[in-house]
């Protein structure tokens, strides 16, 4: 990722490999079991996903963008613009819009390091904003680690 002004880091270790976990962010059917009831995505550069959850209270969220950056089992790039359905945000482009890059790192055979940047280049959110991105992130990855869990059983 370019050195955008503003970014937030959360670093977790997951218990997958990093193959299934480049996976489960590009494949709509497996990103579907842990982001949300609708779920689109074309994993290729260039290709776009939108993804649709319930955030509470009968509001629906909408989170979309485009892969920029694909390489399997170690890195991910991608756009990312998020709003309520009723106010669908635009597609999410670098200049508009948030970049979200993954990192996969493997630890053994059985572990992962996960980290995931998100940068932006507009306005500073300040402490709160940047507490409110680190903590949206964080469970994201909490969600996504518990679909792993599930699927071990």
């Amino acid at each position: 990722m370019q050195n955008p002004a503003h970014s937030v880091t959360v670093t977790r270790t997951l218990d997958a490999s990093p193959e299934e976990l480049y996976a489960a962010w590009t494949d709509g059917e497996l990103m579907a079991l842990w982001m949300g009831r609708v779920v689109e995505a074309s994993g290729k550069v260039g290709g776009r996903y939108r993804i649709e959850h319930d955030a509470g209270g009968g509001q629906v969220y909408v989170h979309k963008g485009e892969y920029r950056v694909l390489e399997p089992g170690r890195r991910i790039v991608m756009t990312f613009a998020a709003g309520p359905a009723d106010r669908e945000p635009p597609q999410g482009a670098p200049e508009s819009g948030d970049i979200v890059e993954i990192r996969f790192r493997t630890l053994d055979d059985e572990q992962t390091e996960v980290t995931l940047i998100n940068g932006w280049g507009g306005a500073a959110l300040g402490s709160d904003g940047m507490a409110a991105v680190e903590q949206a992130w964080s469970h994201w990855l909490d969600l996504l680690d518990a679909s792993l869990d599930a699927g071990d059983d």
